[in-house]
């Protein structure tokens, strides 16, 4: 079981979203509260250039979260294209 933080970027992203894709989201973040092995979550992949950072895929959105022991800090949800644009030089 996990602590999430959620981040005001990822606030304000979700806000103009359809309600689809919040629906979805909200079951993710319900799933990544309850697990125990986070890569067990379809869509769920761990980013390779730095420890502790983790992407999930929603259609076109991305979610970027930290993790630190019991610790989930959602940081941003961002359009597929725009995802890969800006990270990680801007939230490192």
């Amino acid at each position: 079981m996990f602590n999430i933080k959620i981040h005001k970027n990822f606030i304000k992203s979700f806000e103009k979203i359809d309600d689809d894709y919040k629906n979805n989201i909200f079951d993710f973040l319900e799933k990544l509260k309850n697990t125990n092995d986070l890569l067990k979550i379809n869509w769920v992949k761990k980013l390779s250039w730095s420890k502790g950072f983790y992407r999930f895929r929603i259609w076109d959105y991305r979610i970027w979260f930290f993790v630190n022991k019991d610790n989930i800090d959602i940081l941003v949800l961002k359009s597929r294209w725009d995802f890969y644009k800006t990270f990680p030089k801007n939230y490192l």
